[in-house]
């Protein structure tokens, strides 16, 4: 179980080159960079956490600070986190302040940022403390590079404000048994199960690699006898599969149907790892496999209908891909016979009757008739949902405003009214319909997709309004990407968003959420102004997701054409992409 600490500090300080014998302690600021070219400003702060329960797992520690001052801000500025190497105290000055190590652990960046919290990931610094690895005496902010003007400030721990005061917030997870088993025994003493305890909390944490360890240790002591062993094979074939090991994870699966020969979940994740490997009569073969074998005995069923629904709308799925559509529709319908109203089923008849050439009225008539005979609100939004998931936005927004007259609103339909609004570009009927929208875990796209069809709409001081109140969310990331398509919209100058490479891992994810609403919502022209985000990270995955992204929307000449450039320029490809160019080049007559 995971849990939440949130701590302040017991000192903090600045510390100025320019007056290098002072200190600051009981100022309510903390302030950081290079001023007027002159004084450097340091900050320091330290953070008690002998308060804090002892082994448990370290998951997350960010350093959570309010910006309450920003001089440069027509520039990206970089900062750093160092540890120090010793102790300091509130009468620290430039002259005294102790050493720290000579490599950072952290960096974040400000740009035009003000009056928003600032989360800067520090978890592998408190980790060093936390196990003792390192004295804890505090830590320092300081400029990347001190030679140029970089001016903010944060507010301190003597802040009236008590809310925006520095802190430290720590998710720690409490250990079972068998994590403190591990730390205290012996190899020799562990047991198979004892290591399939290890290897499924490193699946948790989504370390494969290490899980792969464990389950494999697990899997020499194996006896099949044990209760655990069925959910020892299927974790080992999952993690195989997330490493792309995808002949060890049938070997196992081999063994393991060798053991328990009714374990239909294994043959199902056969079927899937065949489909990845593109060897389509082999996953057919296994999928039906599934079916003849049926649901599996409780103890070997950890996904729900590999026996029964789940095959049959896999081979829908697979006949659907190599465009056998009548194939494709009967295990459509064996799908929905076991589970009405399944909505996976429901889009592919869908799709289907649209690649059939069927008139929109016969679709909607043939999609209804799988409901009761008078549709309920849930009804007309799952409809909904299978027409947005298909793009045939007029016709979802048909189906939730019928809802809307039942239920009169949610959060829920109302999110999904104005992404159906927005895709159709009537920004601002989109806009009212997120604005109803005033808390909740819809809250922050709605606002941000409020900004988004202000932009849109050429309304710049709306936009600049929201922007504003953006700074009140936490993820501070999102409104500085809003805030630079804005300025590349409007053709002003943009700030590079990271140079960091994890940092703009996280941007890229961002920006691509972004990206894929302009695709459709915007002009052509806007797109193209928009797609100048991925030159502000440093990130060699752009090209390969811009990619996928083209494809997804069956723009399949440009999704080829950044296949290629991915390929070319990055050495990007993965197995998705693959088998995704290989359809485009399939589509556009390549070969």
């Amino acid at each position: 179980m995971q849990e939440v600490y949130v701590i302040t500090p017991i000192i903090d300080t600045t510390i100025n080159s320019n007056m290098p014998l002072d200190s600051f302690d009981d100022y309510y600021a903390l302030f950081i960079g290079k001023y007027l070219n002159k004084a450097i400003y340091r900050g320091l702060l330290l953070f008690d956490i002998s308060i804090l329960p002892s082994n448990y797992i370290v998951k997350k520690a960010d350093l959570v600070l309010y910006l309450i001052r920003n001089d440069y801000k027509n520039y990206a500025k970089k900062f750093e986190v160092f540890r120090l190497l010793d102790s300091f105290n509130n009468k620290t000055t430039f002259q005294t302040q102790p050493k720290t190590y000579e490599k950072s652990y952290s960096t974040f960046t400000i740009s035009n940022e003000i009056n928003t919290f600032i989360n800067i990931d520090i978890t592998s610094l408190f980790t060093e403390w936390y196990k003792g690895k390192h004295t804890n005496y505090g830590l320092l902010l300081k400029s990347h590079d001190e030679s140029i003007n970089s001016l903010i400030a944060f507010f301190s721990k003597e802040s009236k404000e008590k809310s925006y005061i520095p802190k430290l917030k720590i998710i720690l997870k409490n250990p079972n048994l068998n994590d403190i088993i591990y730390f205290t025994k012996s190899e020799n003493e562990f047991s198979s199960e004892a290591y399939f305890n290890m290897g499924n909390k490193y699946f948790e944490y989504k370390d494969y690699n290490t899980a792969l360890k464990f389950y494999n240790k697990a899997l020499d002591k194996m006896n099949p006898r044990e209760k655990y062993t069925p959910r020892l094979l299927f974790n080992l074939v999952l993690t195989l599969d997330k490493l792309n090991r995808f002949e060890e994870a049938l070997n196992v699966i081999s063994d393991g149907l060798s053991y328990f020969p009714k374990f239909t979940d294994l043959e199902y994740l056969r079927g899937c790892i065949y489909e990845k490997k593109n060897l389509i009569t082999l996953a057919i073969k296994s999928f039906k496999k599934c079916i003849d074998l049926g649901e599996p005995p409780i103890h070997f069923n950890f996904i729900i209908g590999t026996g029964s629904y789940n095959a049959y709308y896999k081979l829908a799925e697979i006949y659907f891909n190599i465009e056998d559509f009548e194939k494709a529709n009967y295990y459509c319908q064996e799908t929905v016979k076991i589970k009405p109203k399944y909505k996976k089923a429901l889009a592919l008849i869908s799709k289907i009757l649209f690649k059939n050439q069927k008139e929109v009225h016969y679709i909607k008539n043939k999609i209804e008739s799988y409901f009761d005979d008078v549709l309920k609100a849930d009804d007309y939004i799952i409809l909904g949902d299978i027409f947005f998931d298909l793009k045939k936005y007029s016709i979802s927004y048909e189906y939730y405003l019928k809802a809307k007259e039942i239920i009169n609103t949610s959060d829920h339909l109302s999110f999904s009214i104005g992404m159906c609004l927005l895709y159709l570009k009537n920004y601002n009927k989109a806009y009212d319909f997120f604005a109803n929208i005033k808390k909740g875990n819809k809250y922050d796209k709605a606002l941000y997709n409020m900004i988004l069809c202000s932009i849109l709409n050429n309304n710049l001081n709306l936009a600049n309004k929201l922007l504003n109140k953006a700074r009140e969310l936490e993820n501070s990331k999102y409104r500085i990407v809003y805030n630079e398509l804005k300025n590349l919209i409007y053709n002003k100058k943009a700030n590079p968003l990271s140079y960091d490479k994890t940092e703009s891992a996280e941007y890229l994810d961002i920006i691509f959420e972004v990206l894929d609403i302009l695709l459709i919502s915007s002009t052509p022209e806007v797109f193209e102004k928009s797609l100048e985000l991925l030159n502000l990270i440093d990130n060699d995955e752009i090209l390969l997701r811009l990619a996928k992204l083209y494809y997804e929307n069956d723009f399949f000449s440009l999704a080829y054409q950044e296949f290629i450039r991915s390929i070319k320029i990055f050495g990007k490809i993965d197995i998705e992409g693959s088998k995704m160019l290989t359809n485009c080049m399939i589509k556009l007559r390549k070969f």
